[in-house]
């Protein structure tokens, strides 16, 4: 079995999971598998998946296409790995990525490890002055242990940049998500799989480590729900908002 699984749940965007499937297969880091998770994707997705010829790479399909907390659900539960970290298909990891956290999990005895990121605004995005814009956040490059108890807190006061492992951005031991699926019936819940997920490990652990230091590239581009959906409500919100909440979250447009 692997050491670490990388895992990528995606839905219909095999133009991105061409660009962020690659940087997945280029860690240093050299036990591990890339999960592909296709949630019953209608493109080219499993063309781009079988393009890719290493053997490094599994993905499992799910049998209809399901809400994105079901899907990552679907796609954690086919990890093989002793550690776990979600890649989206719209960001990047950065070579070193699973090198690091590995080192860093190895030197603190811990069992979560949370990272910095960039981020990349698409040609396409809502601000023209920010289009085709990679912005790398100036960070010490350090690192350093977190109270579990304090970053609970800073989520529910609604701190969202606060440093929390949301598993889009660490990576965290398998045997803690089983825990966490077991006392709560599944580890990710709606409407924000991502910061359901921080709030259930951090219950579960004491502290963690924070490396400060961006090791992925997060993508904004249009089919981002939460990136030009907060401006114009565009087909991605038309869909995931039925699937979640049965269309009673109503998304303001705003025009431009």
């Amino acid at each position: 079995m692997p050491k670490v699984s990388i895992i990528m749940p995606t839905r219909n965007r095999g133009g991105l999971l061409s660009l962020s499937l690659p940087s997945a297969l280029r860690q240093t880091y050299e036990d591990l598998e890339v999960l592909v998770s296709d949630n019953f994707s209608q493109d080219n997705t499993q063309a781009v998946i079988s393009s890719i010829r290493s053997p490094k790479v599994r993905s499992v399909r799910t049998p209809a296409a399901l809400p994105m907390p079901d899907s990552w659900e679907f796609a954690l539960q086919h990890a093989r790995g002793d550690y776990v970290t979600f890649l989206t298909d719209d960001s990047y990891l950065f070579p070193n990525a699973i090198e690091l956290a590995i080192r860093e999990l190895k030197r603190s005895g811990l069992r979560v490890v949370v990272w910095s990121q960039c981020t990349y605004f698409a040609a396409e995005w809502i601000e023209p002055n920010r289009r085709n814009f990679l912005y790398i956040p100036k960070t010490p490059l350090q690192s350093r242990l977190l109270s579990s108890d304090e970053s609970l807190k800073d989520l529910f006061d609604l701190h969202i940049q606060a440093p929390v492992p949301k598993l889009l951005n660490s990576l965290c031991s398998r045997d803690l998500t089983e825990r966490m699926s077991q006392l709560q019936g599944r580890v990710f819940f709606p409407p924000c799989p991502d910061f359901s997920f921080a709030a259930g490990v951090l219950q579960h652990i004491k502290e963690y480590v924070f490396l400060d230091r961006p090791l992925f590239i997060n993508g904004l581009f249009p089919g981002k729900l939460w990136g030009l959906q907060r401006f114009h409500r565009g087909n991605v919100a038309r869909v995931f908002c039925p699937e979640l909440c049965g269309g009673f979250i109503v998304v303001r447009a705003i025009s431009t």
